[in-house]
């Protein structure tokens, strides 16, 4: 399937003749929802990346800021979040940008410019689109439905 096409790819880009690749199985057979399950549980470096993006969402982080801190290279990072996180860095750190600016809405405290701000879009007129594709809603009409 389109994983074994992947990780062949992976595999070819990786290797070399004076570096061969060793592909290994798990010892146990695992069912596709099973493997589903293990990888939704994120890993050690996923974990450490998204705690770092969650500690710096106003700054314009890029895949190889985030590889640098979490110690390996931007393509096993991006593969990394593509596995565990079910998604790709970009959309992750997106996602992550947009919760936070929901809980800054929810309180009522702050502007959807404000909010947009605080959490890394210095666009405007991006930020609503963000939200509005994560959401369904702009961040204006989500403002006004959950603070009233």
């Amino acid at each position: 399937g389109p994983e074994l096409f992947s990780a062949a790819q992976d595999a070819l880009a990786l290797a070399s003749s004076d570096r061969p690749i060793i592909v290994l199985e798990p010892a146990v057979p695992e069912t596709p929802a099973e493997r589903t399950q293990r990888l939704s549980r994120g890993g050690p470096v996923v974990d450490k990346a998204i705690e770092y993006l969650k500690s710096r969402l106003a700054e314009d982080l890029s895949l190889s800021d985030v590889a640098a801190y979490v110690n390996c290279s931007p393509f096993h990072l991006s593969r990394l979040f593509r596995l565990q996180a079910g998604d790709t860095f970009v959309r992750c750190f997106a996602r992550l940008r947009i919760d936070a600016a929901k809980a800054l809405l929810r309180s009522g405290n702050y502007s959807v410019k404000e909010a947009g701000t605080m959490v890394g879009f210095a666009d405007q007129t991006y930020f609503a689109r963000v939200f509005k594709r994560f959401e369904g809603v702009s961040p204006a009409e989500y403002k006004a439905v959950r603070h009233g």
